[in-house]
């Protein structure tokens, strides 16, 4: 984060911080699939943005669902129930999941538009247990996403220089 952008963010009231002023800090692109992509695009998009999750989006941008890695890994542990032991059918069992489609495990997206206050993102992300939110425009496009690394820098930083300020109380 630019130390300008936070010293100005520290001296505004928790409660008026917006999503904006802190979004993109730490992930200034998701990882996207497009709907009806198969589920190793969405293993592949996640592995290259360094992501816990993957957002899956329409042609046009619209945000339609979002695919985590514990959501893979719950698939993956259902299916390896049903499979045979030892290595040939596991090797099996990867190229046939692999082959499944995001649009079948894809969970209802939460997001957030930029022009929200922070704190009703926090309450989202309390409420429905998320590390972070995606980020739409008016019309529903994914312009980014509010990682919970972001809250917790300006967090600390917020806490640390009100703190200071009251005399260390």
């Amino acid at each position: 984060m630019e130390s300008e952008k936070i010293s100005d963010l520290e001296k505004k009231d928790y409660r008026e911080i917006l999503v904006q002023d802190i979004y993109r800090q730490v992930s200034s692109k998701p990882a996207t699939v497009y709907k009806g992509a198969n589920i190793s695009d969405a293993v592949k998009a996640i592995i290259e943005a360094k992501a816990q999750k993957c957002y899956v989006i329409d042609r046009k941008g619209i945000l339609l669902g979002t695919i985590t890695i514990e959501t893979l890994l719950r698939h993956a542990g259902y299916r390896v129930g049903a499979r045979e032991p030892g290595v040939i059918p596991f090797f099996r069992f990867i190229r046939e999941i692999l082959k499944d489609r995001v649009d079948d495990i894809m969970a209802q997206p939460v997001p957030v538009k930029k022009e929200d206050k922070l704190v009703d993102a926090l309450k989202l992300m309390a409420e429905y247990h998320l590390n972070d939110l995606p980020v739409i425009d008016d019309s529903g496009r994914l312009i980014g996403e509010l990682n919970a690394l972001e809250v917790l820098i300006l967090a600390k930083k917020w806490f640390h220089q009100k703190t200071e300020t009251r005399g260390g109380e």
